[in-house]
């Protein structure tokens, strides 16, 4: 798998977990917020990633 597939499983996977972490802690009642904490943060971490593995580890 080349590193944009990987980064972009584990980007939605992290943003996945923390909607439903945020989401469980609000009580679903501010679904909207939520989701855009766990799109940002699911955008954080796949450009971490995607970053790590395409030019410090070099995979293709």
């Amino acid at each position: 798998m080349g590193s944009f597939l990987i980064a972009l499983l584990f980007g939605l996977s992290i943003g996945t977990w923390i909607y439903t972490k945020m989401a469980r802690q609000s009580g679903y009642g501010n679904a909207k917020s939520a989701l855009l904490g766990a799109g940002v943060a699911g955008l954080g971490v796949f450009l971490v990633l995607f970053t790590l593995f395409k030019f410090v580890l070099g995979l293709k």
